[in-house]
């Protein structure tokens, strides 16, 4: 008996429709619920859904198109009390309804088109018989193609057993072309060596490679496997030199051992290539198998076929890694040399340079090419260049050139100070040759005024000046004596002296320069002692301060600072002038070096304060210099 599910909430309206169905042998059953539709639909074997449009939760296009998806052999029939188009189209074109009914209708049509949906659901079930049928026929059709292609098999078996043989062969073939192949495109010794043995163990049962070779910087190494991984050590003894091939040979069997550390079983050693080095012996490939004898030389004849072209790999590999090497050797040889290094072409263009050029040498002129030796100032340094040609081969033409910039700057240094410690040699000469002839005068003058400071007939006013002028004859000889002190001073004239007794004892002597500026002096109440001379340290805080005076063209402020700092006692002299010229600043303390104008200063007083500062063990510094002014800085080893 045929089954009909009719989804409605007005079931009254198949009242007289039932009767007419169940006269034709159909069974109707109703829902009021479309969520109760697929579940009714999973277990009873449905011909005909009639739905209408218009249902609680969801729409009869909602529901029949669900059972479209999960019961496609289920005719569908939309029932609807309105005539829309849209609702229609919607209906068939997605639901794909057999049948819209809409109200009012007859009794006599919808037994009509509920007959037909059910004729058209027997269609849809024998359509899927047909498929089943079908899909049996064919799976009967492919086993006995099955079983027909063994029957094939079984009668060309001969046939086939003599063509293994030539697929073999084929085979081998094959899988020698691609060993070539894979062979070709590897650019190291350990994958050449790891593709060598995967192919190997491929075709027998091979437990070990092992490799003893010279690599590109000439060391002997043994490469090997442990587990699944490749190590390579340094070779500590070499291996057997022999030239031929052994099967299972002890010595080489106990120096695999030996070397790697490993038990090992038979060995099959096979020479490769000779060395570059006749004295050193062939690179050796070693096989360790745990085969019978005969079953080693059946893998001999494996190997024998991909000896060539093993070799010619790793010799290609080698080739290139010590071509490699050799050429990175060369350009670190080339980098290491600390003074700069360059290769001109014939144009005198830079083709190559090393690290040294490229940090110290830069805005390079065709110009500077020019000859076969020169001197060059490039920034703070001083270079001389030296030109070499290279010959690429003998009977060649010079193509390139070798250029090297030798750095002399400290040789130049040392010169100028050579010349400068000549000329401190000459003044402290000079010092001694006119020390007499000067102190002589100096002593009379000297003489002659202390004697009319103390005759009674001297009139007071005229005592005044008179001492004066004995104090300047005394500062007159102590100069002398600096300057000859500036060219030998020894340690071992220094004694204990305070710094604060040196500056006040110092600034009565220059009243006259110090009389049109203001003075800032900043001296600790606690002594600070130094290891010196007081003369000298005396003439050195003279001179910073008369410098300092004149650098003030116009009324300023000095300032005297002296304070203690790590151990060190530091006396800052400070001025308000215009600073210190650029152009001497890196010059500042050498001999004759002055901007003033000619016949105002010889350029020996800083010169001469640095040398006493230096060999009292401390250090003399210009510590700024603006336009606003300048701070040099005396900084001594305090004494206790």
């Amino acid at each position: 008996m045929k089954k009909i599910l009719w989804v409605d909430d007005d079931v009254l309206i198949l009242s007289s429709a039932r009767r007419l169905l169940q006269m034709h042998g159909f069974e109707i059953h109703t829902l009021e619920n479309p969520r109760d539709v697929l579940a009714w639909l999973r277990q009873n074997d449905t011909a005909v859904l009639v739905s209408d449009q218009r249902m609680p939760q969801m729409t009869g296009t909602e529901l029949l198109n669900t059972v479209k998806v999960q019961f496609p052999l289920v005719t569908r029939i939309m029932v609807t009390g309105f005539m829309d188009s849209a609702l229609i189209q919607q209906s068939i074109n997605e639901s794909e309804v057999f049948r819209f009914i809409t109200k009012p209708w007859g009794e006599a049509e919808i037994v009509t088109d509920i007959l037909q949906g059910i004729e058209h659901h027997e269609k849809l079930l024998a359509k899927e018989n047909l498929s089943i049928q079908v899909r049996e026929q064919n799976r009967s059709l492919q086993k006995f193609t099955e079983n027909l292609e063994e029957i094939i098999l079984g009668r060309t078996f001969e046939l086939s057993e003599a063509k293994k043989e030539q697929e073999n062969k084929n085979i081998k073939i094959r899988n020698l072309i691609q060993f070539i192949q894979d062979v070709s495109e590897l650019e190291n010794i350990m994958d050449l060596i790891d593709t060598f043995y995967k192919d190997l163990k491929h075709q027998f049962p091979i437990l070990n490679c092992f490799f003893a070779y010279t690599d590109a910087s000439f060391d002997s190494k043994i490469l090997f496997r442990i587990k699944t991984h490749w190590t390579e050590h340094k070779i500590h003894k070499m291996w057997p030199f022999k030239k031929d091939i052994r099967v299972l040979d002890k010595q080489d069997q106990l120096y695999i051992s030996n070397e790697t550390k490993m038990p090992v079983t038979n060995v099959i050693a096979i020479p490769l290539l000779r060395q570059v080095d006749d004295m050193m012996p062939p690179h050796t490939l070693f096989v360790e198998t745990d085969t019978s004898l005969d079953q080693a030389h059946v893998i001999l004849d494996f190997i024998t076929s991909r000896l060539q072209v093993l070799s010619l790999g790793i010799e290609r590999v080698l080739s290139l890694k010590r071509a490699e090497f050799e050429s990175k050797r060369w350009e670190k040889t080339f980098d290491s040399v600390s003074e700069p290094l360059c290769i001109l072409n014939s144009e005198k263009n830079v083709i190559r340079k090393n690290s040294a050029f490229q940090k110290q040498i830069q805005n390079m002129s065709s110009e500077w090419f020019e000859g076969h030796k020169k001197i060059l100032h490039i920034e703070s340094k001083i270079y001389e260049l030296y030109f070499y040609e290279i010959k690429e081969s003998i009977g060649d033409k010079f193509k390139n050139t070798l250029c090297y910039f030798r750095d002399v700057t400290d040789e130049k240094i040392l010169y100028q100070k050579l010349l400068q410690n000549e000329k401190i040699a000459a003044v402290g000469l000079l010092a001694g040759n006119i020390a007499h002839e000067l102190n002589n005068p100096l002593t009379g003058i000297r003489s002659m005024s202390q004697l009319l400071i103390h005759s009674e007939t001297t009139p007071q006013i005229f005592k005044d000046d008179l001492s004066e002028i004995d104090k300047a004859c005394l500062r007159c000889q102590n100069v002398i004596q600096s300057l000859i002190d500036f060219s030998d001073l020894k340690e071992n004239q220094f004694s204990k002296i305070s710094v604060q007794d040196v500056i006040y004892k110092t600034l009565p002597l220059l009243k006259t320069a110090l009389r049109f500026h203001n003075t800032q002096i900043e001296l600790p109440e606690r002594n600070y002692f130094v290891l010196g001379d007081f003369k000298l340290l005396q003439q050195v805080i003279f001179n910073l301060v008369n410098n300092a005076c004149q650098a003030m063209q116009h009324p300023g402020t000095l300032g005297i600072d002296v304070r203690r700092a790590k151990k060190k006692i530091k006396i800052s002299i400070s001025d308000t002038g215009q600073g210190v010229a650029v152009e001497i600043l890196d010059k500042l303390f050498e001999p004759f070096i002055t901007t003033k104008k000619e016949g105002e200063g010889t350029g020996l007083g800083l010169s001469f304060c640095k040398n006493v500062i230096d060999k009292m063990g401390g250090a003399l510094r210009l510590e700024k210099s603006s336009l606003t002014g300048a701070i040099f800085e005396i900084e001594l080893p305090e004494y206790k």
